[in-house]
């Protein structure tokens, strides 16, 4: 079996299981709730689901992930980064996350 690709909608990796029930398989992200595209290839190997899963993965924007995020605000705010309270900080993160993520789907 090939190895997943991660979720295109949340970026969960490490939370993807291949699902079998009444004849069709499908990939299934418990981060985020998401499936892949339901196939009845499936032939007693995890093949045909996970390519499914990795074709439509390869077509999805970029996901943000929090290095990502946090490399940019680093760069936007430099030296002061470490002076900031933790509050603060969660703001300034999910504000970053939602710039950053209405950019990439832009392509801007």
């Amino acid at each position: 079996m090939s190895e997943l690709l991660p979720c295109p909608f949340c970026g969960v990796w490490n939370n993807l299981s291949v699902k079998h029930d009444d004849g069709l398989s499908w990939v299934k992200c418990h981060g985020c709730g998401a499936t892949g595209p339901e196939t009845t290839k499936y032939s007693g190997d995890d093949g045909e689901p996970v390519t499914d899963w990795n074709t439509r993965a390869q077509q999805a924007k970029p996901v943000v992930d929090d290095a990502m995020v946090d490399r940019a605000l680093i760069a936007w705010i430099g030296p002061l980064w470490s002076l900031l309270k933790d509050h603060t900080v969660k703001r300034l993160k999910r504000d970053m996350a939602m710039t950053l993520t209405a950019a990439l789907s832009t392509g801007e």
